[in-house]
């Protein structure tokens, strides 16, 4: 059986620009408190507003990179890539997996957990969906992987 590859839709790059246009608003605001003429007053709030721009420029930037998290499903085992990390499961270590609620699923294995969860969620109004995934350069739904994931392991998904 062929290699399996589930990474997160090109869309999330919308990110990275969100993250460059934050930080671009605060380096502004700082360079308009360095040139003087402000009262301390409203010093206070550039200064305040710039650290908000950096925040969310930085919670941005982290997305952007957890974004690149990468599931391969072999024919005996899972390997996931993130940016801080790699790691191996194989399918007969696996012992559980059990949504543990808000989209996120937990996989017990010999010797660990691994938590699934999704890169970003979709909004509008009130309605809120996971992100799916690119199997293999096809648009699937997120939970996908985990009902894949489930058929290999032999187990099923429990409730949360």
């Amino acid at each position: 059986m062929p290699t399996v590859t589930y990474r997160p839709p090109d869309l999330l790059h919308w990110f990275s620009t969100g993250s460059h246009e934050a930080l671009a608003s605060a380096k502004r605001k700082g360079k308009a408190m360095a040139k003087g003429g402000a009262t301390v007053k409203e010093n206070i709030f550039r200064a305040a507003s710039a650290a908000v721009d950096l925040g969310r420029g930085a919670a941005a930037d982290l997305v952007h990179r957890q974004a690149d998290t990468v599931y391969k499903l072999h024919d005996d085992h899972l390997d996931v890539r993130t940016p801080l990390s790699q790691q191996s499961v194989k399918y007969a270590s696996v012992t559980r997996i059990q949504a543990a609620g808000k989209d996120k699923f937990s996989i017990e294995f010999d010797g660990g957990t691994l938590t699934v969860r999704p890169i970003a969620h979709l909004v509008s109004g009130r309605i809120r969906v996971p992100v799916g995934w690119m199997r293999n350069g096809i648009e699937v739904p997120y939970t996908m992987l985990l009902d894949e994931l489930s058929a290999h392991c032999g187990l099923e998904i429990e409730p949360a």
